[in-house]
């Protein structure tokens, strides 16, 4: 079976379209960098010129200490108004638990909070907003718990470390070859965590979310929960934030900071 190619063939009118093409093309990119002022091209040349030297292990002029522009609110404060709303009639709300400690969060410093608490003796629920304990490691992958553990540093121990030795004899960790870390594995930390908080006698709580406080002048009592199962309350002696975002605190009416806009850092995990 014998193929035969045609050879390429290009018209004038086929040279002029792909021409015009990349004029269109490069006027569509000079058009994009011309809505670029002199002032924003000269930050984004700054902020990839310290990118570079980090990545060099440049180290870089100190910044200059200016406070941001921020402003102190509240939860009242904070919140926007909005005429189209609803008010919820009253209903009882049934207890789900009562606690000494009630911790809010299960990521690593909840983990800790929890463990140090059970410790000590004390009755605790970790409640945990997703189906897994560990946070950051377990739901977003952050797999080195001492990622600062180079010469010169010296490691304060804690629970931490216990996590990571104990990860590490359960063969939930590759060694780290840049120190002496072990690199956790995020999937089998659930199992880790899990075993923490089942062999020290917490009492987990998973798919809950802390949607609002319940107070008793200025202390804090509880919480309001919803999962699958609807709203039911949460009675502690002592409530524990370890959300990430002070969700409790915000709830209780802390005061919290809010940068404006344009000074705030990019998002990260």
């Amino acid at each position: 079976c014998v193929t035969t190619m045609a050879p390429a063939v290009q018209n004038e009118d086929t040279k002029e379209t792909k021409q015009n093409g990349d004029s269109d093309n490069t006027s569509s990119e000079s058009a994009t960098f011309d809505a670029i002022d002199e002032n924003e091209m000269e930050k984004y040349e700054r902020r990839a010129k310290r990118m570079i030297g980090r990545w060099a292990g440049v180290r870089g002029p100190s910044r200059k200490n200016v406070a941001p522009s921020e402003e102190f609110l509240t939860r009242d404060e904070g919140a926007e108004t909005d005429e189209d709303v609803i008010v919820e009639p009253a209903k009882p709300i049934p207890v789900h638990a009562r606690c000494d400690v009630l911790v809010v969060g299960g990521g690593p410093s909840g983990l800790s909070a929890a463990l140090a608490a059970r410790r000590a003796g004390a009755d605790v629920i970790l409640m945990e907003k997703f189906g897994c304990f560990g946070g950051v490691i377990t739901t977003v992958g952050m797999e080195t718990i001492a990622w600062y553990r180079y010469e010169g540093c010296v490691d304060s121990e804690g629970i931490g470390v216990e996590m990571e030795r104990l990860a590490a004899s359960m063969g939930g960790t590759i060694k780290w070859p840049y120190n002496e870390s072990e690199c956790l594995d995020a999937d089998f930390f659930k199992v880790v965590a899990d075993h923490l908080v089942r062999t020290s006698g917490i009492r987990p709580l998973l798919h809950s979310y802390a949607v609002d406080v319940i107070m008793e002048d200025d202390t804090i009592k509880g919480i309001i929960m919803e999962s699958k199962s609807g709203r039911s309350a949460l009675l502690a002696h002592r409530v524990i934030d370890c959300t990430g975002d002070a969700d409790v605190a915000y709830f209780a009416g802390a005061e919290y900071r809010k940068t404006k806009k344009d000074e705030m850092m990019g998002v990260t995990t």
